[in-house]
């Protein structure tokens, strides 16, 4: 049960395989051309995560996971298509630092890379390269935790779809005043405000500005601004549209829309504040 969510979810696990070893065997490796695309991801899944654990299968890279507080989580699906090249032999879990991976990813300058999963030695190689001239840096992967995260079952009131620069613009002025974020959907308008003891902004979006507009009731729920603007930052460089579903005092559903996968996050409401 999560606490949060209130609704018992599906336990999802992930088969651990005794991948082959032979000699010369490519278990994972795929190649970026256009290494902006992977660091979007990967700075995604920072806001939330200091470790990951990201299931690898032939059909792509999937990562559903709480935040260490559980007040926050992250619904990743990067198909093997997204990427220049992509292989998998075999069914993996790879948990890396995060934080790690985004500094040496970050690190590329007009590169390809390609990264390698050296599963003998714990490693995740990632070779940067143009012409002759090539770079490695690599990391030890991490022990994968036993807890697996349920997928959250909820219904929502509210379903409205936006641009995400208009989002991360209303939650940064929000920002500026208080340390809450509040949203209110109505049958006609989105407004997201904001309240502090001197201070209080309001963002109006009427239907003219929102892309989808579906409100069964009116919804009014309240979360915290610092999460929230970590992940509409990171959002709003995957996608440039996002679906935002909430109901009265339940978790917000952030569902941007990158041109290819999911990024999907889930944050809960502060109650009484």
């Amino acid at each position: 049960m999560l606490p949060w969510i209130g609704l018992e979810g599906e336990r999802v696990g992930f088969k651990k395989l005794s991948p082959s070893k032979n000699e010369g065997d490519e278990l994972f490796r795929v190649e970026v051309s256009d290494v902006s695309f992977i660091t979007k991801i990967v700075e995604a899944v920072a806001t939330i995560l200091d470790e990951a654990t990201f299931h690898v299968t032939s059909k792509g890279i999937k990562l559903l996971s709480m935040d260490p507080s559980h007040l926050a989580m992250i619904d990743l699906d990067i198909p093997g298509e997204a990427f220049s090249s992509y292989v998998c032999d075999e069914a993996i879990s790879i948990c890396v630092n995060v934080q790690d991976l985004l500094k040496f990813i970050k690190r590329a300058g007009g590169e390809s890379l390609v990264i390698l999963l050296d599963e003998e030695r714990r490693r995740l190689n990632l070779e940067f390269s143009i012409g002759e001239y090539k770079r490695v840096f690599t990391i030890t992967t991490l022990e994968e935790r036993e807890e697996k995260t349920p997928i959250p079952r909820m219904t929502f009131d509210a379903h409205i779809g936006l641009s995400s620069l208009r989002l991360h613009e209303a939650v940064r002025d929000a920002k500026l005043v208080s340390e809450y974020v509040k949203f209110e959907a109505g049958s006609d308008r989105l407004i997201i405000r904001a309240e502090g003891d001197t201070m209080s902004t309001a963002t109006t979006l009427g239907q003219a500005e929102l892309e989808e507009l579906d409100v069964r009731r009116e919804a009014k729920a309240t979360y915290s601004v610092a999460y929230l603007s970590d992940m509409v930052r990171a959002g709003k460089e995957a996608s440039d549209s996002v679906v935002i579903e909430f109901s009265t005092d339940k978790p917000i559903k952030l569902d941007f829309r990158p041109y290819t996968g999911k990024l999907v996050y889930y944050l809960a409401p502060c109650i009484g504040v």
